[in-house]
């Protein structure tokens, strides 16, 4: 019978890697965690990962675009309002002259 020593470098060496691979897992679980996805898609999903890295990438894309345009919508409609109340004191200002320069209103001023 032949007897095999393991030396304490050898032992030390296996729990080192051991705890680093089980921070990996936590890591990987916790993100897995906060973000309701799978951490590594590749190895999830094998020769199909680049089509769900990719509609992962289209999905997150779309979603800017649709922020962007629900910021420029914001924008339009704040530049619509300000354009209405500008037209409304135009209107307001061209029918006090109208009436000051016909003599038709007592003249007042505001």
């Amino acid at each position: 019978m032949k007897v095999s020593f393991v030396s304490s470098q050898a032992i030390s060496s296996a729990l080192r890697y051991q705890t680093a691979r089980l921070q990996a897992d936590l890591t990987n679980a916790s993100k897995e965690m906060s973000t309701l996805r799978v951490a590594d898609t590749g190895l999830a999903l094998g020769a199909r990962s680049s089509i769900s890295a990719s509609l992962y990438r289209e999905i997150e894309r779309l979603e800017g675009i649709t922020d962007s345009n629900e910021l420029a919508a914001a924008r339009l409609k704040s530049t619509q309002l300000g354009l209405q109340q500008l037209t409304d004191a135009a209107s307001e200002l061209l029918s006090n002259f109208s009436s000051t320069l016909s003599g038709a209103g007592a003249p007042s001023i505001a």
